[in-house]
């Protein structure tokens, strides 16, 4: 079971990751750069802090993709 769990870790970071890579580059010529970059930084490492106090296996899969969601913005 905890094999499993572990494989979903990744899956769902993928899933985030595979959903932002092509809209990011829209978002990025629309915003800039010198936006659009360092506040995914800042999102990232919310989200990675987050992930110290997640309880539940649940809340690491959906943290684990909006990080996903963060990281395909930056390719």
């Amino acid at each position: 079971m905890l094999k499993h769990r572990l494989n979903y870790f990744t899956t769902y970071f993928n899933i985030g990751y595979i959903i932002m890579l092509y809209p990011s580059i829209a978002i990025l010529s629309w915003i800039g750069p010198h936006y659009w970059l360092p506040s995914l930084e800042l999102v990232w490492g919310i989200l990675t802090c987050l992930l110290s106090i997640a309880k539940d296996y649940k809340q690491v899969y959906i943290l684990r993709a909006f990080i996903g969601f963060a990281e395909g913005c930056v390719m």
